[in-house]
């Protein structure tokens, strides 16, 4: 039995170093056929038009824009509820919360007036001996008429009163929140 072992080995080892060099030919030239083919492939990737970027990055400002419009409200229900139902007599907001939320209203107020595209119009001036709550409440009016405006919800037609009041509520809201902040400051 043991001569008859090394006789098998060598054939197999044979037949095996034989079969290999013809299998590795056959590998190359499947290879060498595919390159042109794979060029072609890659060229025409090249000629691909590129993503639209003008549709992405109306999409993106769309985007920021509705972002914009709920932080307005979400701030501003915010600050009401704590200025006049704080839910602790130990959470009463501070002066320096008080500023900051006005000013971030500010901020969002002038950011959607420039990209809703409204026209620019004259704000009536907000009265300047107005007291904290009361110009809060105030504030809070003008925004929920800004919120409540058909225009904004209906973006496919453009009345331009109702856009024209979108701007002044808006205006109203920058100049009034600034009002505020600075009167809040004071104290």
């Amino acid at each position: 039995m043991r001569r008859f072992a090394p006789r098998i080995f060598a054939q197999l080892f044979g037949i095996m170093l034989l079969l290999v060099p013809v299998s590795y030919s056959q590998a190359q030239v499947l290879v060498h056929a595919d390159v042109p083919a794979r060029s072609r492939a890659l060229s025409n990737i090249r000629r691909t038009p590129a993503v639209d970027r003008s549709r992405r990055d109306k999409l993106v400002r769309q985007l920021a824009l509705r972002d914009d419009y709920r932080r307005l409200q979400v701030v501003n229900n915010d600050l009401m509820k704590q200025v006049f139902k704080p839910a602790d007599d130990n959470q009463t907001i501070t002066q320096k919360e008080i500023r900051s939320k006005l000013g971030e209203i500010k901020k969002l107020a002038e950011r959607l007036r420039l990209n809703f595209g409204l026209p620019e119009v004259e704000a009536d001036e907000p009265a300047a001996d107005v007291a904290l709550k009361p110009g809060l409440l105030q504030l809070d009016k003008t925004i929920m008429s800004f919120v409540d405006n058909p225009l904004l919800r209906d973006l496919r037609v453009y009345d331009a009163e109702l856009a024209s009041q979108a701007a002044r509520d808006l205006k109203a809201v920058s100049r009034l929140a600034e009002a505020l902040r600075q009167l809040a400051n004071e104290k």
